[in-house]
């Protein structure tokens, strides 16, 4: 099974260095609703602003 994901993933980065499609890649973190940001992502030259409130418990 990993040797068939990474040829999947090598034809994707292909097609992505080839300028076909856009590739991104994300993380498996769970969704939380607490509210709680340590990091984040953003695109070159982007300004991102994240606001932070606490959570009603």
């Amino acid at each position: 099974m990993y040797a068939y994901k990474k040829e999947q993933l090598a034809e994707l980065e292909g097609l992505a260095q080839q300028g076909l499609i856009e590739l991104f890649y994300g993380d498996e973190s769970q969704v939380c609703s607490a509210g709680y940001v340590p990091y984040g992502w953003q695109f070159p030259g982007e300004e991102v602003c994240i606001r932070l409130r606490r959570a009603l418990n």
